[in-house]
């Protein structure tokens, strides 16, 4: 297609997915116009023949251009048409679990197509809807096949499954990873205040209060696991924006996530710095001199 605005025609021809509807689609999917109107009926007839781009489209080919509509023009490669009036501006939708791509909505009777798609907004059965709607064609034209009726949702989570699947598979090993760490972490700080159990000792034995000695503990294991928690999360990020190139949908970063995990981890640094210290301060001196 070619762009005309007020400026003129932009040089060269840029590329974006013809979509055809009818009827109120916009508003029976739920689609928000962003600005302008949608398609009307009596749309197929005027001059010249308005249509509907994506935001992507306006972003990509309009300069984001919301301010107004009316001065856009398009024309399609092959179309024999001429240029098309861009009466309004959709907002984006998902197509085949990926990022949206600049769209051009145009009334469905502007070339002929072999497969249509009805859809219908209701809160009854879908069985009970399909066989209406397939007696409705039936009558308008006999000749035509018609699938099942499936639900929205379902085709939904059709389109998903994969990236679900592989959405799971990287929680499941996350959460190992969170186990592992968690475990790691504790088994740490207990050495760290194991190691420490002969200097725990002698401090008690010359009058150190048993608060002062587990807060000697507690804390420089809490500083160590908040040092720990903040190069993770440093390296996290980084290895989110790698899975960009992996997982076309993958957010750079997931700050609830993240911010679960290093609760978690801290959660864990914070019992296994405690419970040792807690231990050693109630220890015996003389017995943990002599096991020294």
């Amino acid at each position: 297609f070619r762009v005309q605005q007020e400026g003129g025609t932009r040089p060269g021809r840029g590329r974006a997915e013809l979509r055809l509807v009818g009827g109120a689609y916009f508003y029976t999917v739920g689609q928000r116009i962003v600005k302008g109107r949608d398609l009307r009926t009596g749309d197929e007839t005027a001059n010249p023949q308005p249509v509907v781009v994506n935001e992507s489209f306006a972003r990509a080919y309009l300069g984001d251009r919301r301010g107004g509509t009316s001065d856009a023009q398009v024309a399609l490669t092959l179309d024999g048409f001429g240029w098309r009036r861009v009466v309004g501006i959709v907002a984006d939708t998902r197509s085949h679990a990926l990022p949206e791509r600049p769209a051009i909505y145009a009334p469905v009777t502007i070339r002929p197509t072999r497969d249509l798609s009805v859809v219908i907004a209701s809160d009854g059965a879908v069985d009970a809807i399909g066989a209406s709607a397939r007696g409705v064609l039936a009558t308008i034209a006999p000749e035509v096949a018609t699938a099942p009726a499936v639900r929205l949702e379902d085709l939904v989570a059709d389109e998903l499954a994969p990236e679900r699947f592989a959405a799971a598979l990287l929680g499941a090993f996350a959460g190992v990873a969170l186990i592992l760490s968690g475990l790691g972490l504790f088994s740490v700080l207990a050495l760290r205040s194991r190691v420490r159990r002969a200097e725990a000792g002698i401090r008690l034995a010359l009058g150190a209060e048993s608060e002062d000695l587990r807060r000697s503990i507690v804390i420089p294991g809490i500083g160590l696991t908040l040092v720990g928690v903040a190069g993770g999360a440093v390296v996290a990020a980084w290895i989110a924006g790698l899975l960009q190139g992996v997982v076309p949908t993958a957010a750079p970063v997931d700050p609830e996530a993240l911010g679960l995990a290093a609760v978690a981890l801290l959660a864990v640094g914070g019992v296994a710095a405690w419970f040792p210290a807690h231990r050693t301060a109630r220890m015996d001196p003389a017995s943990a001199l002599r096991d020294e």
